[in-house]
């Protein structure tokens, strides 16, 4: 599926975020005529580096996966007997190691009837026992990971009169969908009698924070696979399987629209599912495949954001591969998602395993998708783009994504098992693959060629059960042009050269046959839209038709960008304008340098097209270095500007360097540039961050005075707006997004130079930005693609559609869009054509935190309790547990905790707070840590902790506070280049210093003022870091311990004049954060728990008094601009007068 993640935007300067985002649109450029209408090897445990599979999330550290060293044959080769024996052998060897487990301090957490495996939790320090085990064979993590049609299913020829005649609908066939649930009775699941086709259902809950219907983490019967609240991900793939609803207001049917249907659910509310719970479901996949049901495929549509390698990691392979391969020795193939990283090399997993099918996504043009993974290691595509199928509640919702494509495929495995008895998974699946339809992959960096497209037909024909296949394909062409298809290069089963063809049109189009060839030409006049050529080759009495359809459109593909550029919320897409000879330029929005959205941030780089040879080139930089604010036009002359909040400068073709001129008197974002018939440059709209309001300001630019003067201002304020200027120079600005509403903009106005006023015109449709707009040749304004904040989910969702204006009847109405999906984009106008650049996008939340916020309870547990229930929602995998009357614990397990992303809560040593007893119980967090020992956290507290987990409560504690951190290093750090050391008896220098800490992926160790502890010492030698960061001045530190440390590493020391200057330069850490946070020097209590979401969230931690916000503390957050500030504690903490002050430094 499309991951959603969290990408923070901020009003100032940005940092990226440290999670993985995903893509949905690649770079491409698109040139419309203006003159048209547009409407597993073992491998050692204790090598700290083994990688996760593409596609996994970080493992839980005490959970793995344990093979066992028994000789398995999948259960299709073996008779009933040896079955059996088989089973009783493998029960065996779970039991004794289980056993041994045991006695390591572990627990296995599952077994498997036929499979030799076991999931297994045990203290991080064990596995490497455990590995050496008499009787295991590999150890993995145990991973999570993440699961990722009318106009659809006819593509891939399951529709053709050929595939209907013969009555293939999936009867009598199952097909196994593993995903995040499904809807017992939605009316797309019911047979011709209204009965639901989900004849089974399963729950496999073991990797998730929430639990299957019954309470329980495994769960099988009728409404056991029932989805998580909101969850609508498995009903839309098994809507695109196996849905039928001919008379209903959706689509008619899925691909086997009578096959029936086994439900699993292995997601919770968290939206992971675990590599344990994968191997649950495709076991009791196998045990109905042993009880009387057909079952031609299972189904996971998973896959995560995550690409670290071409291939799976071995032992994930070797572990997951058995239950796959056992299912495919009965006849049944797994198939699966390849992922949608936009990637040309990578693949996600479980897909990456060999003997999955890989199913990647294409477009209804046969190109590959542009988020689709398509690599060496892709199977097969199939159609997954804007795919109509079952949302919640009997409803029905348009979904892109390879999620899309692997089901249509797992739909068609049902449809060749009906056609063909006692098939087995070779042959299954090399009939899939032998599609004649292949498709190169043509995007930005793609050098792949001959994925076959699914082709239902022709994999009819390759089992045998057809002479004859005639492919259903789809051609584009502009209005007015002349085109030939062989139809010789899409029949299969006959040779070409000996059949007849035929051809016959609806008059849209004049075709007309010379051999196999058809010769197409559209009309000067069509309307852009599908035009239907029906078809047929025949031999004899074997006759196949297809369709040909011919989608006529003004756009025509060009070279794509040579540097994939990415969008989304607060980042503007990239933008472009065109010089004196036409040529283009490109600049903003953030350069990729890898195709993937892994290695992205600002950049000066600036491409230019010339449509002439339709090739690009690079020009110098940007002269004030890298941006991903950039917004562009060209004057009169054709010299290019570039505006943005890093600075402005011009562009000159003919010297070929950028030039500097008069600085923007505005301190604007996010705004839109155009110019007028006299070559002035506009800045239009935007954000002010003088003002911390969205902006109608403008402001023009005379290139002859070199001198910027206000203008009329726009009767709406917007940001992220999109400007255009017609024939007349007049200067249009559509749609935007507004800041305080925290919603797109729907608005339109018109500015005519000549009477300097701005004209409110009709309003699109629907609001939108990061849009394109453009002015064709009859003065129409389109406005394609873009995005808008969706209320329900606080993500940034596609605008479906585009949009064109007539000025004279001042109206909109709806236009087909351009034939690449997409969502952010930019175009500009160059001779008689528009070209539009498209951008990859990154999702981001809509809805963010700004302005001051206090963090105050009645007491320090109060506040812990309070922050977490801010931070964090339930299903955390891991919550932090701390003593609250003293600080070294906390301070140094917050770096943990941080590292984790999880809430750290305080207790008294001998009891669990009422406060924090309730976040708890909110939290169901997997597991717990208590930190320190029996003197800090009483036995009899951890075992009330233990009662708010369904996990392991861990003790992570040493003989003294030097110990603990140093325990609390070791168990969350394998290595680490940057140490943090504080001294172990105060706590303001520790107090910055933690999120510090997070923030370098390092630990926070304690020393004394004249030695480094032993504990310290020996963490220090095991980390080997390249640097040590010392917190503090020779008093709290002194020079004996920096000469120590200094033989271990190079070594820093950040000491101000005191707590706060200390802090200060702890904050200088940070590379431009967005938010703050800001406690007392004066205790340590309210800061306590800070460290970890700050550090979690990039952000510092600085000190205040109650009544006054030190000098050095004001230039600091002065200096970041932040867009939100948190202050720990109540008013007796921080004062009023101080939160006043530090409202005035939020920016936006």
């Amino acid at each position: 599926m499309n991951v959603g993640t969290e990408q923070p935007s901020s009003r100032g300067s940005r940092r990226t975020s440290r999670r993985a985002t995903s893509t949905l649109v690649v770079l491409i450029a698109l040139v419309v005529s203006l003159s048209a209408s547009t409407a597993v090897a073992r491998e050692a445990p204790s090598d700290p580096e083994i990688s996760p599979p593409v596609g996994a999330l970080d493992a839980p550290d005490d959970e793995i996966m344990v093979g066992l060293a028994a000789p398995v044959r999948p259960e299709g080769e073996l008779t009933v007997t040896q079955r059996g024996r088989q089973r009783h052998r493998i029960s065996r060897m779970q039991a004794s190691v289980a056993d041994e487990i045991d006695q390591l301090g572990g627990e296995v957490l599952r077994r498997y009837e036929t499979l030799a495996l076991l999931a297994v939790s045990a203290p991080a320090h064990r596995h490497d026992d455990i590995a050496a085990l008499d009787g295991v064979a590999e150890v993995a993590p145990n991973w999570r990971f993440e699961r990722h049609l009318d106009d659809n299913v006819p593509i891939t020829g399951a529709t053709d009169v050929g595939v209907v005649d013969a009555g293939l609908t999936g009867a009598g066939q199952t097909v196994a969908i593993i995903d995040d649930g499904v809807q017992f009775d939605h009316e797309f699941f019911a047979d011709a009698v209204g009965d639901s086709r989900v004849t089974e259902e399963a729950c496999f809950l073991l990797g998730s924070p929430s639990t299957c219907p019954d309470g329980s983490d495994e769960q099988v019967g009728q409404g056991a696979a029932a989805p998580q609240p909101g969850a609508d991900h498995g009903l839309h793939v098994t809507g695109i399987a196996a849905g039928s609803n001919p008379d209903g207001d959706g689509p008619a049917r899925g691909m086997a629209p009578e096959a029936d249907i086994l439900g699993v659910n292995v997601f919770g509310t968290n939206g992971n599912t675990s590599f344990a719970d994968l191997v649950s479901a495709l076991e009791w996949v196998y045990g109905h495949t042993q009880g009387g049901y057909s079952v031609s495929a299972a189904n996971m549509s998973i896959s995560g954001g995550l690409e670290l390698s071409a291939e799976c990691e071995s032992s994930y392979a070797a572990l997951f591969a058995p239950a796959v391969e056992q299912l495919r020795s009965v006849g049944a193939l797994v198939i699966s998602a390849a992922g949608n990283n936009s990637s040309r090399e990578f693949m996600g997993a479980p897909a990456c395993v060999d003997s999955i099918l890989s199913v990647g996504a294409s477009d209804r043009f046969d190109n590959i998708a542009e988020f689709s993974n398509a690599s060496a290691h892709t199977d097969l595509l199939a159609p997954g783009v804007e795919i109509l199928s079952a949302g919640l509640d009997d409803s029905y919702r348009l979904h892109s994504g390879t999620s899309m494509a692997a089901p249509l495929t797992t739909g068609a495995t049902a449809l060749l098992a009906q056609a063909t008895d006692d098939l087995d998974a070779d042959d299954l699946s090399a009939a899939l693959l032998a599609s004649p339809v292949t498709i190169d992959d043509d995007r930005s960096g793609g050098t792949l060629g001959g994925l076959p497209r699914l082709d239902v037909p022709a994999a009819l024909v390759a089992l045998g059960e057809r002479e004859l296949a005639a492919t259903t394909t789809t051609v584009r062409a502009t209005p007015g042009e002349q085109l030939t298809v062989d139809l010789a290069d899409l029949v299969m089963g006959e040779d070409p050269a000996g059949l007849t063809y035929d051809v016959t049109t609806d008059g849209g189009v004049a075709a007309s046959m010379d051999d196999s060839q058809v010769h197409l030409e559209v009309p000067p006049d069509t309307e852009q839209g599908a035009v239907g050529v029906g078809w047929q080759a025949a031999s004899g009495d074997a006759v196949a038709e297809a369709q040909l359809t011919v989608h006529v459109t003004p756009w025509q593909e060009r070279g794509s960008v040579p540097a994939q550029r990415v969008a989304g919320a607060g980042i503007p897409p990239a933008d472009i304008t065109t010089d004196a000879s036409g040529r283009l330029y490109v600049a903003g929005g953030r350069v990729t340098g890898t195709g993937t959205p892994n290695d992205v941030g600002p950049s000066p780089r600036v491409d230019r097209y010339d449509p002439a040879t339709d090739q690009w080139d690079l020009i110098l930089p940007l002269p004030f270095g890298p941006t991903d604010d950039v917004a562009m036009a060209s004057d009169d002359q054709g010299r290019v500007y570039a505006l943005s909040p890093d600075g402005v400068a011009r562009f000159d073709p003919d010297d070929d360097e950028w030039g500097s001129i008069a600085e923007l008197p505005s301190e604007r974002i996010l705004l839109a540039a155009a110019s007028d018939h006299e070559g002035r440059i506009y800045a239009v709209g935007g954000f002010d961050r003088a003002d911390g309001a969205t902006s109608s300001l403008v402001e023009r630019y005379d290139p002859s005075t070199d001198e910027w003067t206000e203008v009329a201002s726009l009767e709406t304020s917007r940001e992220q707006l999109t400007t255009t200027t017609d024939a007349d120079g007049r200067i249009y600005a559509v749609g935007g997004y507004d800041y305080d509403t925290e919603d797109s903009v729907a608005a339109v106005e018109r500015f005519d130079p000549d009477v300097g006023e701005w004209e409110t015109l009709a309003a699109m449709e629907e609001g939108r930005l990061g849009h394109a707009v453009g002015v064709d040749s009859d003065g129409h304004v389109l406005a394609l693609r873009g995005t808008t904040p969706d209320p329900d989910t606080a993500l940034w969702t596609h605008v479906n559609g585009s949009e064109r204006y007539d000025p004279a009847t001042d109206e909109w109405a709806a236009t087909d869009h351009p034939p690449r999906e997409g969502a952010m984009a930019s175009a500009a106008r160059s001779g008689d054509s528009l070209y539009l650049v498209g951008n990859l996008y990154q999702r981001t939340r809509a809805i963010e935190a700004r302005g001051v916020k206090r963090m105050a309870g009645a007491d320090r547990f109060a506040t812990a309790a309070q922050l977490s229930a801010d931070r964090f929602a339930p299903g955390v995998n891991v919550a932090y547990v701390a003593s609250g009357t003293g600080f070294a614990d906390a301070l140094t397990g917050s770096v943990a905790a941080g590292i984790d992303e999880a809430p750290v809560l305080l207790v008294t040593a001998d009891a669990v707070p009422g406060v924090i007893a309730e976040e708890l119980a909110r939290l169901s967090p997997e597991r717990i840590v208590a930190l320190g020992g029996s003197a800090a956290i009483s036995a009899d507290v951890v075992s009330e902790l233990g009662t708010f987990t369904d996990g392991d409560v861990q003790r992570l504690s040493g003989p003294e506070r030097f110990s603990t951190a140093a325990a609390i290093s070791h168990a969350t750090f394998a290595e680490a280049d940057t140490v943090y050391v504080a001294t172990g008896s105060d706590f303001p220098d520790g107090l910055a210093g933690a999120p510090a800490a997070v923030a370098a992926g390092g630990p926070l160790l304690l020393v004394t003022a004249d030695a480094v502890p032993d504990a310290t010492a020996d963490e220090v030698a095991r980390l080997d870091p390249e640097r040590i960061v010392l917190l503090g001045g020779t008093g709290a530190i002194g020079p004996g311990v920096e000469s120590a440390l200094a033989a271990e590493a190079e070594v820093d020391r950040l000491a101000g004049s005191q707590r706060f200057a200390t802090a200060a330069l702890v904050a200088d850490e940070f590379e431009d954060p967005s938010e703050v946070f800001v406690a007392t020097g004066a205790e340590f209590a309210d800061a306590l728990t800070a460290g970890a979401v700050a550090g979690a969230a990039g952000a510092p931690v600085m000190l205040a008094t109650a009544d006054t916000l030190p000098e050095d503390t004001r230039v600091a957050i002065t200096a970041f601009g932040p867009r939100a500030i948190t202050v720990m504690g109540g008013t007796a903490a921080i004062g009023e007068t101080v939160s006043t002050t530090l409202e005035e430094l939020v920016a936006p």
